[in-house]
């Protein structure tokens, strides 16, 4: 890779996401890509501990089709026989069907 495009590159990485690939010594883009996902992707969704910084849905129930009108839409209808929770682990329906979800 083209050392000054690289150096460009890094700075740029470090001022927007505050990681240094310099330091990591990584050889192709592809490294690069793979380093900066494991960094930032990682902190985006943070640790579960207490005080970390773990990523939470936000839900407008009032508003949105996957708040209140979704738990009304499968409560009222009965040929739910299958439901797939495909989501990040915060599951806010779980309050809504214990036995399913």
């Amino acid at each position: 890779m083209n050392r000054k495009i690289y150096n460009d590159l890094a700075d740029y990485i470090l001022d927007k996401f505050d990681v240094n690939i310099i330091e990591a010594n990584l050889d192709s883009i592809k490294d690069v890509v793979d380093y900066l996902d494991d960094k930032v992707v990682g902190e985006y969704f943070g640790s579960t501990d207490v005080g970390g910084n773990y990523w939470k849905p936000t839900n407008n129930w009032p508003i949105k089709l996957s708040g209140e009108k979704l738990v009304n839409r499968m409560k009222e209808e009965d040929w739910w026989k299958t439901w797939l929770d495909v989501g990040c682990g915060q599951n806010v329906y779980k309050n809504f069907f214990p036995q399913v979800i």
